[in-house]
């Protein structure tokens, strides 16, 4: 999935919860994820899959896809010189780190 498919997630996530109905996003996940089944592309195999696929298997491939999804590491070892305390943080990598108030 790209930026664009992820936006797409949480904005149905959102449109859930202000209707008030049910949240549908492992099923709408695993839409974006799967590109065919069995070689069948169109969207009737795809949507009658993500309705009946095992929950194992379900878990299997949303897994498969955090294991192969690029990502970046902002751990830090932060160590105190004055106490010696040291402990992994995350840099906080936000736009104020672009853009600092002046």
């Amino acid at each position: 999935m790209v930026g664009h498919d992820e936006q797409g997630l949480v904005s149905a996530a959102k449109t859930s919860r202000k209707r008030k109905g049910p949240e549908h996003a492992i099923t709408e996940q695993l839409l974006n994820m799967i590109i065919s089944v069995n070689e069948d592309n169109s969207p009737e195999a795809l949507q009658y899959l993500v309705n009946n696929i095992p929950s194992m298997d379900s878990r299997h491939l949303r897994m498969a896809y955090k294991l192969t999804a690029p990502n970046v590491d902002l751990t830090q070892l932060y160590e105190c010189e004055e106490c010696g305390f040291a402990q992994d943080m995350e840099v906080p990598l936000g736009a104020e780190f672009f853009w600092p108030d002046r």
